[in-house]
């Protein structure tokens, strides 16, 4: 039995509702679900959300970042179908 199996084990004892969907991704390095399932976690034990939306500076950034990034160097449909959760 792994840890995963042990984990699954203590949410159906304790009645936490963490799905194997919950950390499946996980289990497969899918990006950002280990912080998606902590995310979840943290809810559920403090009944409070999280807030990671982005802040407008952190959008500026972003958006200034993409307009000056040359056509070279950005993304290619080479490197989203190696994205996972495709």
């Amino acid at each position: 039995m792994d840890n995963w199996d042990h984990l699954s084990k203590f949410f159906k004892k304790n009645n936490i509702d963490i799905q194997f969907a919950d950390y499946d991704p996980v289990i497969h390095n899918a990006p950002h679900a280990a912080y998606n399932l902590l995310k979840k976690i943290y809810t559920i034990l403090t009944d409070r959300e999280i807030n990671d939306g982005l802040e407008i500076i952190q959008e500026q950034y972003l958006r200034d970042e993409a307009e000056t990034m040359p056509e070279y160097a950005k993304h290619t449909i080479a490197k989203k179908l190696k994205d996972k959760e495709l």
